[in-house]
């Protein structure tokens, strides 16, 4: 899916939001991964996944960039790398209406002082509004869609969006 991304606004500038974002937020994803010498391995329902990046270069639209490169994936069959690190990214997704077709997406981690504190399964398992944001920091944010980017409502959405941020 192509990713439209926001020129001069950082993910640090987010995170003051989350409260008056709140009424679109959708849901949360959670990517496992290992990023190794060899790239990027998904942990995918107990199997290994290689990401394979497929680059297109971004288009300058202004005030956005677009960006539709992508990744292949293909299982691993093998052992994953002896140096690797582990990292979990998790996804806030925020749109307008259930049938929307843009969806806002904040990327971060969870900043759980102790690993094995009873937060991390909180904070995963619960899904309550008020612990999604609790320790969350903002790497990354775009807008994802699958429809064509000069859509004027899709357009109309975007800004309803960046009004709120």
């Amino acid at each position: 899916m192509p990713k439209l991304y926001l020129k001069n606004y950082f993910p640090k500038d987010i995170q003051s939001k989350f409260m008056d974002l709140n009424k679109y937020y959708i849901s949360r994803k959670t990517r496992r991964m290992l990023s190794t010498s060899e790239g990027i391995i998904l942990l995918r329902d107990n199997k290994l996944i290689r990401c394979i990046p497929n680059d297109v270069p971004p288009e300058d639209k202004g005030d956005y960039i677009l960006d539709k490169s992508s990744y292949s994936e293909e299982e691993v069959y093998s052992q994953i790398p002896y140096h690797h690190m582990y990292c979990e990214v998790s996804e806030l997704h925020f749109c307008v209406g259930k049938e929307s077709n843009v969806h806002f997406v904040i990327e971060g981690t969870y900043n759980i002082g102790n690993p094995s504190s009873c937060l991390v399964n909180r904070v995963f398992n619960d899904n309550k509004v008020s612990d999604v944001y609790s320790n969350f920091i903002p790497r990354d944010f775009y807008f994802s869609t699958s429809e064509n980017i000069n859509n004027e409502l899709l357009l109309k959405e975007v800004n309803m969006i960046l009004s709120i941020i």
